[in-house]
């Protein structure tokens, strides 16, 4: 477990300052996107939550939404398409899909914890 802690340490810090300004046609519209490498995290843990835990499904969720706050459907739909995406998503699920039954929850709560403050319930 203590690679996941790594791996979910490292997402949030990506989460936190892996994104990267976008200048939209003004320059007071400036908005940040998100790294493609994060967003994979993330939405893998989204679903591997979805499963196992509905309350930090939602958090997650919110954590999303809040990355990719002002970013463009098209931009979202490149990180997605994009290998860094691709390869920490399957990282991610990879190694979630190896985590015992009975701990089942602690993934989400790592990466709840490491992105925005305390894990609510």
């Amino acid at each position: 477990m203590r690679e996941f802690t790594t791996l979910v340490a490292a997402a949030g810090l990506v989460l936190l300052s892996g994104a990267r300004p976008v200048q939209a046609a003004a320059p007071a519209a400036a908005h940040l996107v998100p790294s493609a490498h994060a967003l994979g995290v993330a939405e893998s843990l989204l679903h591997y939550c979805a499963r196992v835990d509905a309350k930090a499904a939602v958090a997650v969720r919110g954590r999303i939404d809040g990355m990719l706050k002002g970013a463009t459907e098209a931009e979202v739909n490149g990180l997605r398409r994009s290998p860094q995406y691709q390869s920490a998503y399957t990282a991610v699920t990879t190694f979630v899909g190896k985590v015992d039954p009975h701990n089942a929850r602690r993934p989400c709560d790592e990466f709840l914890a490491s992105t925005a403050g305390p894990v609510r319930r």
